[in-house]
């Protein structure tokens, strides 16, 4: 394994934070040679409502800056940047960051190299980036700012170091793990998957409300009256954080909410009995909740449940004979997983062996057409699975009904 001696503080020491477009171009010139760069952002959106990018932070071996888009205006000179660089931009589980980019400032970076994935394809038990920190570099990087409300301002000095040492890191990193992965014959793996990584994160389209949100863990156990009352004070609750432009849990918990729906308190004790929040919170909104509990309490008992019934498209029961195949399916995965050793979820997703048993693709052409798997899983997998589909099923089965527990199927695990 290669391992490289390293060391943060020269770079640390120059890492500049730039707060203006006229800095943000010089900084771009400066770097303008670069063939590897690392980015990395920050956003306090365990705190906000409204997910925004609060710091961006990039690093080359030679240059590093913190970006301020609190403050900086214009990114034409990002834009230009990234269009017209054929540099590789190093991430670590980098669609979130990717898409944060495109979303919030049209910035689309397609060129990547998601280090997280190569640690996957490598079959490595831990992928964290302080993980391949310290295997790599012998530096363990410290997560204890993880959390931090990156909205607020000035930046100490332990926010700004801990923002920008990931993106330091990582340049390093890349250029041991490229050569493990490339001993390996896993390149196209990788360039595939980051490929893969930087499409979905390009093109991340903004969600559509669900009106069904509010069907929370626990929300099952209620009633019809107790889920309109939930309803109501869900919406309470999602219209005053959008308001205040704070997490809806640090306005009330989902427990706190099915609290109220299961008691439906009638007056300011009662809710102060029931809920966590405090007695300056339900001065100012407690009268607004008594009266959504209200509403819910006088509320249509109808729109409870979700129209496509206890389903999803892509969870479909399968017939007890594609219960089987997929069941085979599994076996033959494990065993392909471990000859290559990588996780079995990282060779095929258990999702992906469903659509493969609803599908039943006869050839590798028709399993790679199908984008149901990428084309580097689709040929490592094709020669053992196909065959396995392409049995017919005994008369038996061909009668039996449909299975209805998502339970036998294995659909919506996790690896």
């Amino acid at each position: 394994m290669k391992t490289i001696k390293f060391s943060p503080d020269k770079l640390l020491e120059k890492t500049q934070l730039i707060d203006n477009t006229e800095d943000l171009a010089k900084f771009f010139k400066q770097i303008n040679k670069a063939a590897v760069i690392a980015v990395d952002v920050e956003s306090a959106a365990f705190y906000k409502y409204y997910a925004r990018i609060n710091l961006i932070q990039i690093a080359t071996d030679k240059h590093a800056a913190i970006l301020d888009p609190q403050k900086i205006t214009d990114f034409t000179p990002f834009k230009d940047f990234v269009a017209k660089s054929k540099a590789v931009w190093l991430v670590h589980g980098g669609e979130y960051d990717i898409a944060m980019l495109a979303t919030d400032l049209s910035i689309c970076i397609h060129n990547i190299c998601d280090i997280k994935k190569a640690a996957e394809l490598m079959g490595y038990d831990q992928l964290g980036l302080s993980a391949l920190s310290e295997r790599f570099l012998g530096f363990k990087l410290d997560k204890k700012l993880q959390r931090c409300d990156w909205s607020k301002r000035p930046l100490t000095d332990a926010m700004k170091r801990y923002a920008i040492l990931d993106s330091i890191c990582l340049v390093p990193i890349y250029k041991c793990i490229k050569d493990e992965i490339a001993k390996a014959g896993r390149t196209k793996w990788l360039k595939e998957e980051s490929d893969k990584v930087a499409e979905k994160a390009c093109n991340t389209q903004p969600q559509k409300p669900d009106p069904y949100a509010f069907l929370i863990k626990g929300s099952n156990r209620l009633g019809k009256r107790g889920l309109a009352i939930l309803r109501s004070v869900w919406n309470f609750r999602e219209d005053l954080a959008k308001k205040m432009d704070r997490a809806p849990f640090m306005i009330l918990t989902n427990k706190d909410l099915l609290d109220i729906a299961r008691q439906a308190p009638k007056s300011m004790a009662g809710l102060a009995a029931v809920t966590q929040v405090n007695e300056k919170f339900l001065k100012k909104h407690g009268a607004a909740l008594q009266k959504a509990i209200k509403e819910g309490a006088s509320a249509s008992l109808t729109d409870l449940e979700r129209p496509n019934g206890r389903y999803k498209p892509h969870e479909v029961p399968l017939t007890a004979w594609e219960g089987m195949l997929l069941a085979s399916l599994k076996e033959i995965r494990v065993e392909l997983a471990n000859k290559l050793g990588i996780s079995p979820g990282v060779l095929v997703s258990s999702q992906a062996l469903y659509e493969i048993v609803r599908e039943k693709p006869e050839t590798l052409g028709e399993l790679i057409q199908s984008e149901i798997v990428h084309e580097w899983q689709a040929r490592e997998i094709a020669a053992s699975m196909l065959p396995v589909l392409q049995q017919e099923p005994p008369a038996s089965a061909k009668k039996k009904k449909r299975r209805t527990r998502r339970k036998e199927q294995g659909v919506g695990r996790r690896e």
